[in-house]
């Protein structure tokens, strides 16, 4: 992620593994889903995670090779 920008549907996908790896508790069961996924990203400052947005956080990476 560092080197390549990454397409969109690729950085959706990886955010997926990372839901289903956060909310199931086993390959047959379906979880509990305690919060929405798009306020997991929020910074936790404000009570949230801090997970990152895939999407954005991409280029930004991408700049600081610049």
């Amino acid at each position: 992620m560092a080197f390549y920008a990454l397409p969109k549907s690729t950085c959706q996908e990886l955010m997926q593994v990372m839901a289903k790896f956060w909310w199931t508790t086993s390959l047959k069961e379906r979880g509990i889903h305690w919060l929405k996924w798009e306020k997991l990203p929020m910074p936790k400052n404000e009570g949230r995670l801090g997970f990152k947005d895939l999407e954005i956080f991409n280029p930004s990476l991408l700049a600081k090779q610049c």
